[in-house]
């Protein structure tokens, strides 16, 4: 079987929601898990600089409790 970019990208998002689930503990470490799974599955290379300015807006998102924006930013910055 070929691989499936939109069977991989459904099981990537489906763990951004298992993660989102905790959001409410602690968005820090909401935050860090996302940004740790964005950078093992993003479909391009990340800079430095890129890297700090999504790790500060996915802070402020998950203090926010902003779900939808939260996978927004995710899809955008990793996945595209």
């Amino acid at each position: 079987m070929k691989n499936n970019p939109n069977i991989k990208n459904t099981i990537i998002l489906t763990a951004v929601d298992i993660r989102l689930a905790h959001l409410g503990h602690s968005p820090k470490r909401c935050a860090r898990n996302i940004m740790e799974l964005g950078l093992k599955h993003s479909t391009h290379p990340i800079t430095s600089a890129e890297k700090l300015a999504v790790w500060n807006l996915l802070l402020t998102l998950c203090q926010d409790q902003d779900l939808i924006a939260i996978k927004d930013l995710f899809v955008h910055t990793f996945l595209s």
